[in-house]
């Protein structure tokens, strides 16, 4: 009688290799995640008059095609008059990764103002930035050479 006769495949068997089979796959799909890269971006203004009933702010992130990403960030009033907000942004690894930002002030009311305008250019007013996740490239032509030192 052969080994391969001798090992009955069960069902309850079958059951703990779907099992780990599964755990696998989810450590796999959580590792592949965890490898994306994190910036800190920094947002700040000045809000120049304060309405009584002003209640906060609204932070939309777009794409590099200036689309809603969906991630919108509220920001409540709390009282100042210059404003510092900062977020953790993920993106793939490897890549160049753009997103622009536009915010708006709502009142206690519902009522919001206009957003601010996107600018996609190099001035001091951008409102769309470029994080670098890329690495640089591989070095070329790495050798090793031993050298026989004479006694």
């Amino acid at each position: 009688m052969s080994l391969y006769n001798d090992y009955k495949f069960t069902p309850r068997k079958r059951i703990r290799k779907r099992v780990a089979l599964f755990f696998c796959i989810t450590a796999l799909l959580f590792c592949t995640s965890a490898f994306a890269g994190q910036k800190e971006i920094v947002f700040t203004w000045q809000k120049a008059t304060i309405e009584a009933d002003l209640a906060g702010f609204t932070l939309y992130e777009y794409d590099a095609d200036h689309n809603p990403t969906g991630r919108e960030f509220i920001i409540p009033y709390t009282g100042q008059t210059d404003f510092t907000h900062s977020e953790t942004i993920s993106a793939p690894d490897g890549t160049e990764t753009k997103f622009c930002y536009r915010l708006d002030a709502f009142d206690n009311s519902g009522n919001c103002s206009d957003k601010t305008p996107l600018i996609d250019d190099d001035s001091p007013q951008k409102t769309c930035i470029v994080l670098d996740f890329a690495a640089p490239g591989m070095p070329t032509q790495f050798t090793v050479t031993v050298i026989v030192v004479p006694e």
